[in-house]
């Protein structure tokens, strides 16, 4: 306890005055002023302190004040702590005095928590917010020396010369007289080393002499870290830094810009660490409680900056992760339909790319825990690894099964879409409540939310109704099978049974289902044994051998590949789109699997008469694949987006740390370049081109170009 010489009251620390003032009479000293170092040089190296230790992690805080009080451990959150007699510490050499005042660390702390939008509400609101305690930091802070003969191996950026690609191999030589002071690394085994990573950087030209004055009204940790283990990444930090300002040096790049390093391996710079020193830097702490995890949040006392784990709502991740399965179900269903085959196999893609994710993120959080923590959670990892990757690895194999064999029940291939779509759900939610504790950053944008409006619109508004019809010049009958002319629009419908598929009395009455069809263009039905590679395409030439570049549609069964196809041009493609004939074929392909092909024909005309004027039709499986492909998709964007920005984690570039240091102005004499090599690799240019199986415009067979219309098909 520092006492008021006016009134004899305790003196804090104020942050605001960077003195120390009484909150009795409101008198303000000078910190230094209290400072009483004793002669004897040993004594000079310690101050007093009371310490109190957490018997639940081991935990030590320190303060000058006797008659203070601690509620709980910041580090475990124990309730239970015990004050140690007065001890002597060992005095650091310089201090970093707070400059944020305590409202300033709530307000920033907030703005952050608000940005967390599934963070629960509890956690933003003033009683825990006003838990923040201010704690002095122990950092080692080493001081760098670099002389003598740096040796950099460089290259610069490939061009191009010919067919060769080219890169120059130079030599960077020069005598150097470099220090870095300052460069810190937390001394604290309590403290986490992630979180204070990205708490830095401290100005260090803003540091002062110690005094036990700083520390009146806060608490400070212990330093019990090895500063050797620091040693040489400190050391590849200035070596790195120093090699990046010599290739920055005019003389380097006089006539070569933009030189790089070949590697951390090529760099030879001369660096001694010349002292080691402890330092003191203010951060503001808070812990809370997540089940049975703690989580910090903390904030840079002299910058404001804020490093936070924010705990997710698990009802917010689901709700979120449905709307984002809203979000990708629209526009697959207003732009995509998906034959089952293609389907399972997206769903099955996407299973196993949710599998490597949870796998690369789990190990990762485990690379941050330590002790304890770590080994609990490894245990509850390692058991939702097993179980994944057993369901992983049997969903895979029953999908290349499926695939390969190719049957024809729409069921063989949804049952598992959605199969594997649970799977995904169970695995990456088990996960999920592993690492709840961890939260989104701002997920949901003013764009994004005015594309999801766009979206739902689009998936609402009813496919367009014909309101005119285009005139076609009479088509010439040939004396097919079964034929008929509209006279008053021109358009024609034929029957083309090469196979006689089509039992007694069926053609009558496919005729008759044909017929209003031609108020909008021509139809014709076609079946027939020859064998091709795109059914689509075959469709295609067919319907445009009979109707030209008229408006048509045509329905065709090959028995050569067991295939139902339909291709439509003009007008009627304007609604009858490559979505429109996949969801036709898929809904039919049943009858056509029983050998009943004229239902198979009469229900897909039917429906194209149903979609061309205005109205819809019932597209089942479409809407169960999309579901799952949606599903999939929302919890994997959701579960990356928790993954990617689950706290205010950023670690500051190395460049940015030692922009902080005392020093670090690299003096640089005798600098030379040398070209050692240039290496010249073999890389002829190569123009690509789209294949095409459309001999009129080049496009692909199903792809509704202006010449080939669109089209859609489903094995039977």
């Amino acid at each position: 306890m520092i006492a008021c010489p006016g009134c004899g009251a305790n003196l804090t620390f104020d942050i605001s005055s960077q003195q120390m003032k009484c909150g009795y009479c409101g008198n303000i000293y000078d910190p230094y002023r209290f400072d009483n170092l004793e002669k004897d040089a040993d004594e000079s190296l310690v101050f007093d302190v009371w310490v109190y230790n957490c018997p639940q992690c081991g935990a030590e805080l320190m303060t000058t004040d006797e008659t203070d009080a601690t509620a709980f451990c910041p580090y475990c959150g124990n309730t239970s702590l015990l004050m140690d007699k007065m001890r002597k510490a060992k005095r650091p050499s310089y201090i970093i005095p707070f400059q944020i005042t305590k409202e300033e660390c709530k307000a920033a702390y907030l703005r952050e928590a608000k940005k967390a939008v599934f963070t629960p509400s509890e956690y933003k609101k003033e009683e825990l917010i006003d838990s923040f305690r201010g704690i002095y930091m122990p950092y080692w802070s080493f001081r760098v020396e670099q002389q003598g003969e740096a040796h950099i191996e460089a290259e610069s950026p490939s061009s191009r010369d010919g067919d060769y690609v080219v890169t120059d191999h130079y030599d960077i030589r020069a005598q150097i007289d470099t220090v870095y002071d300052g460069i810190t690394h937390d001394a604290s085994r309590a403290f986490d080393d992630e979180i204070s990573e990205c708490l830095s950087p401290f100005d260090a030209h803003k540091r002062v002499p110690f005094t036990p004055g700083f520390l009146s009204g806060f608490y400070a940790d212990v330093a019990d870290e090895d500063p050797g283990k620091y040693e040489k990444r400190v050391k590849e930090y200035t070596e790195l830094e120093t090699a990046r300002k010599l290739l920055e040096d005019n003389g380097v790049r006089a006539t070569t810009s933009d030189l790089m390093l070949k590697g951390v391996s090529n760099v030879q710079v001369p660096s001694e660490i010349g002292s080691v020193y402890r330092v003191f830097y203010p951060v503001w702490f808070m812990s809370y409680r997540n089940g049975n995890n703690i989580t910090y949040a903390t904030v840079n006392g002299q910058t404001g900056k804020v490093v936070a784990d924010f705990p997710i709502s698990t009802s917010r991740f689901i709700l979120a992760a449905l709307l984002a399965a809203l979000a990708f179900f629209i526009p697959l269903n207003f732009f995509f339909t998906l034959k089952p085959g293609v389907a399972l196999a997206v769903t099955t893609l996407l299973l196993v790319i949710g599998m490597i994710m949870t796998r690369r993120e789990n190990r990762k959080l485990l690379d941050r825990l330590e002790g304890t923590q770590r080994e609990t959670i490894l245990g509850k990892i390692s058991s939702i690894q097993a179980l994944s990757t057993i369901l992983t690895v049997g969903c895979v194999i029953l999908a290349a099964f499926i695939l390969v064999t190719n049957p024809v029940r729409n069921k063989d291939y949804y049952i598992p879409c959605f199969i594997e779509a649970a799977v995904l759900f169970l695995t990456i939610f088990m996960n999920f409540l592993v690492q709840k504790k961890l939260a989104t950053k701002r997920i949901f944008c003013r764009g994004f939310c005015l594309l999801f409006v766009f979206l739902m619109l689009a998936g609402i508004i009813p496919p367009k109704a014909f309101a005119e019809t285009e005139t076609a010049a009479p088509i010439n009958l040939s004396g097919e099978n079964f034929e008929y002319f509209d006279s008053e629009t021109g358009y024609a419908a034929i029957i083309i049974d090469d196979l006689g598929l089509l039992k007694e009395g069926e053609g009558e009455k496919l005729l008759e289902n044909m017929k209003p069809l031609t108020q909008f263009g021509n139809v014709a039905f076609w079946s027939t044994d020859e064998y091709t590679y795109n059914e689509i395409e075959q469709a295609r030439l067919k319907r445009r051998s009979l109707f030209g570049l008229t408006s048509a549609t045509i329905f065709v069964v090959n028995m050569n590949v067991r295939k139902i196809s339909i291709q439509s041009y003009g007008l009627i493609e304007e609604s009858i789109n490559s979505s429109y004939a996949n969801t036709i074929t898929n809904n039919v392909r049943g009858y056509a699997t029983r050998g009943d092909y004229c239902g198979a024909a009469s229900n897909a005309y039917n429906q194209i008469l149903q979609v061309l004027e205005g109205n819809r039709i019932a597209q089942p499986m479409k809407y169960f694949s999309n579901a799952c492909i949606a599903l999939m998709l929302g919890l994997i964007i959701m579960i990356s987006a928790v993954f990617r920005h689950s706290s205010s984690f950023i670690r500051p570039s190395v460049s940015s740390l030692l922009a902080y240091t005392v020093g670090g102005a690299v003096t640089a004499y005798a600098l030379k370049r040398v070209l050692t090599g240039t290496e010249r690799h073999y890389s002829p240019v190569t123009s690509s081109s789209s294949g095409s199986s459309c001999s009129s415009c080049g496009g692909g067979g199903g792809g509704g170009c202006s010449s080939c219309g669109s089209g859609g098909s489903s094995s039977f």
